[in-house]
């Protein structure tokens, strides 16, 4: 504990590293004091109960001050009015005043503080706590520090600081300059910048009293970063050779992007800071992060060195103009690594050798059609079938037929289910850094304790559980469900989209269908890619935006100028706003992700009705849809659509196509469960309302037009195999079929001369009807508008609100009219059949319907 003294020099420094109150607490206090002096912001009562009485601020000379240091502890005010029965002196220096950020508390180790804190005699005991409150201002009585001492104090150390950063920094410029020109490091740079950041270590003392944080995820006393010289380039690490009980030692150092050594990145998660490892770096002593600790290990070879890349240690954390400049290049960095390495954490359970035989068995039985058995039934199963004949009247049993089933069960055996539920618990599958990471790897190896496998099998795992219905009914809703939400948007959004033809993804027979799916069905742009950052966690929450700007789509397709720059000293709301109005500049598409409540809409919120939160996901998110229509003729055109972002108002042009009537309850995931057959209830629910008002379709697509709007039906495009997905209706029948036989035998049973199903196909089509309805209609309601046109929108739209289709939106969106004239908020976007592919926008131009273009003003 720092000492002051009346002798002490005329310009010194105490800093007071803990200070104990009497009843066992204690704090990190600081206080700059000279002899003319003392400095504080605030006074905090201890969380025991007492607080310190403030050092009269009149106070200037040393002797002054010395006469005050004989302060007491005194029990804070209480409401029943009882006397201070405790005092405590303390010693001469050990002011208790804590200067810049808010204090932590904790408990000393002087005493255990539960039940209650430590006795301060013999007969008393402190018995309450109190939370620290900060000094609010000058008492009655107590004046401000004089204009002089204040210049003194801060004005001056600031001046100094800037000189000294200015002339370092040129000359720092200057060293590496010449570096750049003769390709090599030169050891003037290494030692100046080391004295360098030391110095500015140093100012920061002087300048806060204290030292600047540490990071948790890497703490060191002694290493020091070197700065990164401008351009493309990176730091790498050389893991030294070591067998498993040896100590971690690595070696960091700068390398070219574009010329660089091969090396392998480390996908992980960073884990608890609380967690810790040793690591020699550069001959340093540090410690990381225990989950980076052992990432490390599992890379590190016994008889060979390994050249890796980490970003906890490769990027300066405390550094935010080098970590934004890093993570631009994080997109290339990956991309350039011979391999990527998934550290998904140990195995503590030993789960993994099993989960990861079952993902790679029902991979490989459902590739090669293999999942299903022949079987026959015993008469538990199937009853006995009797049967008699004219020859012979006595019923004589039947033999039993020969059934099939599927063989996921068999395969997930009694442990299979829960060793594969322990693996997608596993942090690193909700982390958002993880989606570029591994998206953009040539080859990608998954580690899970001792057992490891090929990425690409995850993914198709992910993938068949998403299309396979036999697979989810074995695994069971909780895991199933827990695999459509945040891995799956992983697979469908991000990893298929990179389009890297030399990836693990094409080199994976049906991933490599499913990204070939995905770029001849959608419109593969940022939009789509961003879908997916409220389904992952990030410890900074401007990282649901910066993780993606290493994807291919993250450029204007124009310009080639991403749409953003990573910038840590933008707040969430300004990044989410800028790149709102960047993404402007190319489509509305973003609209889509802009997911309002009711409560939202009322309220006057920070956020204007367009711009999307990326970091979060509400209550009421309904998955967003865009990307296989053009309701504007967006795609079909190829045109540009004049916007104008100023502030939180955005100009835009629109149709208006209908105002909205009467609308169903909100639809949600339950309504959807299968062994219940809800899902057969809505379809009523749904058509009950269509009859409440005449419609404009022809009797001949009214059952299109309904079956349509459940599924947000679209038109397949390009030369893809025509697989039932175009008839919708034979769809809705086959759902119909399972779940609602009345509807079915009252609307979809052909009429005489209509044909007839074929039954075969109308069972399975049927199939795809359910995900398509649940994944559009959850959340959402089925509506009609005063005109008598029906819809799927957003669950939080009332009778007033308009539908517009917004030149440069690829769908229609429910508006809301306020104030201001042609001012609207977003409700959220919505499905009308006959206004998804351009029919508003050909209307209007023809001068049909009443419809006309408009300008609209987004708030």
């Amino acid at each position: 504990m720092g000492q002051f003294s009346a002798d002490a020099p005329k310009a010194c420094v105490t800093t007071f590293n803990t200070t104990y109150c009497p009843s066992g607490w204690n704090y990190n206090a600081i206080v700059r004091a000279t002899q003319f002096s003392t400095v504080f912001i605030a006074a905090y009562h201890c969380a025991s109960g007492y607080k310190l009485r403030s050092l009269n601020k009149h106070s200037r000379s040393t002797s002054s001050v010395v006469s005050r240091l004989r302060e007491h502890w005194s029990e804070s005010d209480r409401d029943d009015n009882r006397s201070a029965k405790t005092t405590a002196l303390h010693g001469v220096g050990n002011m208790m005043v804590h200067q810049a950020l808010p204090i932590s508390w904790d408990a000393s180790d002087m005493a255990a503080l539960s039940p209650e804190p430590p006795a301060t005699s013999s007969e008393q005991k402190i018995q309450s706590r109190e939370t620290p409150q900060p000094w609010s201002g000058p008492r009655e009585g107590e004046g401000p520090l004089d204009p002089i001492y204040v210049f003194l104090m801060i004005a001056v150390p600031i001046i100094v600081g800037a000189l000294f950063t200015y002339y370092h920094r040129k000359y720092l410029w200057c060293l590496s300059e010449v570096a750049n020109i003769y390709q090599h490091r030169i050891p003037q740079f290494d030692d100046y910048l080391r004295s360098y950041n030391q110095g500015v270590r140093i100012m920061s003392v002087i300048l806060c009293g204290a030292m600047p944080a540490k990071d948790s995820i890497m703490d060191s006393e002694s290493f020091t970063y070197t700065g990164i010289p401008p351009g493309r380039n990176f730091r790498l690490l050389r893991i030294l050779p070591g067998s498993t009980d040896d100590a971690l030692a690595c070696e960091v150092f700068v390398s070219d992007l574009d010329n660089s050594t091969p090396y392998t990145a480390l996908s992980y998660v960073w884990g608890n800071p609380d967690k810790v490892g040793d690591l020699e770096l550069s001959g340093h002593a540090c410690r990381i992060t225990r989950s980076l600790s052992d990432g490390l290990r599992r890379l590190r070879k016994l008889d060979e060195a390994q050249v890796a890349w980490a970003d906890a240690i490769c990027i300066n954390q405390n550094d935010n103009a080098e970590k934004g400049h890093q993570v631009d290049l994080m997109g290339d960095i990956y991309d350039n690594a011979h391999h990527v390495v998934v550290w998904l954490g140990p195995d503590p359970t030993t789960s993994a050798s099993e989960a990861f035989r079952c993902l790679q068995t029902i991979n490989y039985k459902l590739y090669t059609k293999t999942d299903k058995e022949y079987f026959y039934p015993d008469e538990k199963e199937m009853g006995t079938i009797y049967m008699k004949t004219e020859s012979d009247p006595e019923p004589r049993a039947m033999s039993r037929p020969i059934g099939r089933r599927s063989v996921h069960r068999s395969v997930l055996g009694e442990k299979g289910t829960d060793c594969v539920g322990k693996l997608f618990d596993l942090s690193w599958f909700s982390r958002v850094w993880v989606l570029q990471e591994v998206g953009l790897a040539g080859s990608a190896t998954a580690i899970w304790g001792d057992s490891s496998i090929e990425f690409g099998e995850i993914a198709s795992f992910i993938w068949n559980v998403y299309y396979t219905e036999e697979l989810r009914h074995a695994l069971g809703d909780e895991i199933s469900q827990k695999l459509s939400g945040a891995p799956l948007y992983a697979v469908w959004n991000v990893w298929s989209t990179y389009e890297k033809k030399e990836s693990w993804i094409y080199r994976t027979p049906l991933l490599r269908g499913c990204a070939e799916l995905i770029a001849g069905q959608c419109n593969i742009d940022f939009v789509l890619v961003l879908e997916a950052s409220r389904y992952f966690n990030a410890t900074n929450q401007l990282d649901h935006v910066y993780a993606f700007l290493g994807h291919p789509k993250a450029r204007n397709p124009i310009t080639k100028a991403p749409w953003l720059q990573a910038n840590y000293s933008l707040d969430v709301q300004e990044q989410h706003r800028l790149l709102a109005a960047s993404l402007s500049q190319d489509s509305l598409n973003f609209l889509v992700q802009a997911h309002q409540t009711e409560e939202s809409l009322k309220l006057e919120s920070e956020y204007p009705s367009w711009v999307p939160m990326w970091n979060k996901k509400t209550e009421n998110h309904a998955d967003a849809f865009w990307e296989a229509w053009d309701a504007s003729l967006r795609k079909e055109e190829g045109k540009t659509f004049k916007t104008y972002a100023d502030g939180h108002r955005l100009k835009v042009s629109g149709i208006i196509i209908g105002e909205i009537d009467q609308f169903t309850r909100t639809m949600e995931s339950p309504d959807f469960d299968v062994e219940k057959d809800f899902g057969g209830l809505l379809v009523d629910l749904c058509w009950d309302l269509a009859g409440r008002r005449p419609n404009p379709y022809s009797p001949k697509e009214v059952l299109a037009a309904f079956a349509s709007t459940l599924s947000c039906h679209y038109k397949i495009r390009g030369n893809q195999p025509l697989d039932g997905r175009e008839r919708v209706v034979e769809q809705l029948a086959g759902y119909c079929m399972h779940l609602n036989n009345g509807f079915y035998q009252a609307h979809l049973v052909p009429k005489q001369g209509d044909g007839f199903w074929n039954l075969s196909t109308v069972l399975e089509v049927g199939k795809s009807f359910t995900p398509s309805f649940k994944s559009h209609a959850v959340n959402r309601r089925f509506f009609n508008t005063k005109d008598g046109y029906w819809g799927m929108g957003p669950s939080a739209m009332q009778s007033g609100d308009i539908c517009a289709v917004l030149l440069g939106a690829d769908v229609p969106f429910v508006l809301r009219p306020k104030g201001g004239a042609g001012e609207y908020q977003v409700v959220g976007q919505c499905y009308m059949y006959k206004f998804m592919d351009g029919q508003a926008v050909m209307a209007s131009r023809a001068k049909k319907n009443g419809y006309y273009e408009k300008e609209i003003v987004l708030v």
